[in-house]
């Protein structure tokens, strides 16, 4: 079977027993952009930072762009 990607991102991120995202689902995939992605680096030094910006910016960024796609 063969699934857009917004499913397949759907998919990979949801918990088995939801057929729903949660802000939750999205912490592994944040943690791991907010410690690798170049641009972010100034973040790496301040954890409770980058748990404050995922929060607030990353996860609205992601379903906006879904929701616009």
């Amino acid at each position: 079977m063969i699934m857009d990607i917004a499913t397949h991102i759907y998919t990979i991120l949801k918990q088995p027993d939801r057929k729903y995202l949660t802000q939750e689902d999205f912490k592994p995939l944040l943690r791991e952009l907010l410690s690798s992605h170049p641009v972010l680096e100034f973040l790496q030094n301040t954890p409770e930072f980058q748990d404050r910006y995922g929060e607030l910016t990353s996860v609205f960024d992601i379903q906006w762009f879904y929701s616009y796609s």
